[in-house]
């Protein structure tokens, strides 16, 4: 069962959470004992409450190296998002104190395609390779960017095997199957998995539900994979993987060497997992306590202002919906907080709510549900 709080080490330690979004490893390392900081790009309300207002915002990651003292301030830097296109970023604040995510040298080395592919051979996934232009690579083809390090995953002579209509070179469109997101650990020259999830909104994410379990070749294929990288990238602590999963196998999509964000439904055993790897030890929790209890299943989803004009968003029009970090097992929870009067431009996210059931699809209906019912309150007008 999942711990929402534990005794508090007498002297904790202190960790830095950088990246795109550190809500969710801040909340998880909390949980674990630490006491953690964020610098980000949100500043999210919850992200504030979970860190006794320790937050830092910043306009882009790259405005981070501008932060030497706060980043010398902590006894551990933890890398939250973002960081596979900052390789020069991630270097700079490894000289300023400890880090507990991944090398610039290994995140370098999983930019080049020659280690990727190389990867893909010696784990048998031969037919698909990496590509720095894939615009250039001939025709039939497919791809997929990733996070604009300047690689993509090609795999050619293969639209036999698609289904539907062809659109265009966008890999993850064009392949029926379900989008998973694999959870691995580095220990020594190998992987061992943490977890694996289904994501929703196919490869374009927009949250993850846990419960999947993977047919034992898939499993073994995928853990070859991620073995592979670590032992040639020197890969450490979590590190997450993305496929499509059919009846064909599975099709590499996405390589993130760090902690996904589909870790929070999967357990915060994750987040031990990944401070142990890099020797620190934060709680008193056993392992086995941090797992989410057989059969239960959680869910996360971002919901997106899919209206035409703005949202100002009010926290008061979302009464009685609690906060995720203040019960992380509760049925129903919004975390990812804007301020009050936050203005939430079209397309952009508002917030991320939370479900869980006995049932995957039971929980994809009920995150379905709470988003329209999310997006219904905050534009109602006020009586």
């Amino acid at each position: 069962m999942i711990h929402d709080t534990i005794e508090s080490n007498p002297d904790p330690i202190r960790v830095l959470i950088v990246g795109a979004s550190g809500r969710m490893t801040a909340a998880m390392l909390t949980r674990l004992g630490y006491k953690c900081s964020v610098a980000d790009l949100y500043g999210d309300r919850d992200t504030g409450m979970i860190c006794e207002g320790r937050v830092t915002r910043v306009s882009r990651l790259s405005d981070l190296h501008l932060h030497e003292r706060l980043v010398r301030e902590h006894d551990l830097l933890v890398f939250s998002g973002g960081l596979e296109g900052h390789v020069k970023l991630a270097r700079r604040l490894s000289q300023w104190t400890k880090r507990a995510f991944a090398s610039p040298h290994s995140i370098q080395l999983l930019n080049d395609p020659n280690v990727l592919n190389e990867a893909l051979v010696q784990s048998g996934l031969d037919r698909f390779r990496f590509h720095r232009n894939p615009m250039k690579v001939a025709l039939p083809a497919i791809a997929k960017s990733i996070h604009g390090s300047g690689r993509a995953l090609v795999a050619e002579n293969l639209l036999d095997c698609l289904t539907g209509v062809f659109k265009g070179r966008i890999f993850q469109n064009s392949i029926p199957g379900l989008a998973v997101s694999l959870i691995f650990v580095a220990e020594g020259n190998s992987a061992r998995m943490l977890g694996a999830s289904t994501q929703m909104g196919s490869m374009s994410w927009a949250g993850s539900i846990s419960g999947l379990e993977l047919e034992g070749s898939f499993e073994e294929t995928s853990l070859q994979f991620a073995s592979k990288l670590v032992e040639l990238t020197g890969l450490e602590g979590v590190f997450g993987i993305d496929f499509i999963h059919n009846e064909e196998g599975l099709w590499p999509i996405d390589v993130n060497p760090r902690i996904p964000a589909s870790a929070e439904v999967v357990g915060d055993h994750v987040l031990w997992e990944h401070m142990k790897s890099f020797g620190c030890s934060g709680g008193s929790l056993d392992q086995r306590e941090l797992v989410s209890p057989s059969g239960h299943v959680q869910g996360k989803y971002v919901v997106f202002n899919t209206l035409p004009a703005p949202i100002r968003f009010e926290l008061g029009k979302l009464a009685g919906c609690s906060f995720r970090h203040q019960s992380s097992s509760a049925d129903e929870s919004i975390a990812d907080v804007p301020a009050d009067g936050e203005v939430v431009k079209p397309r952009h996210p508002v917030l991320t709510i939370f479900a869980s059931g006995e049932e995957v699809t039971e929980v994809e209906n009920r995150l379905q549900e709470k988003c329209q019912e999310t997006l219904h309150r905050l534009t109602a007008e006020n009586h």
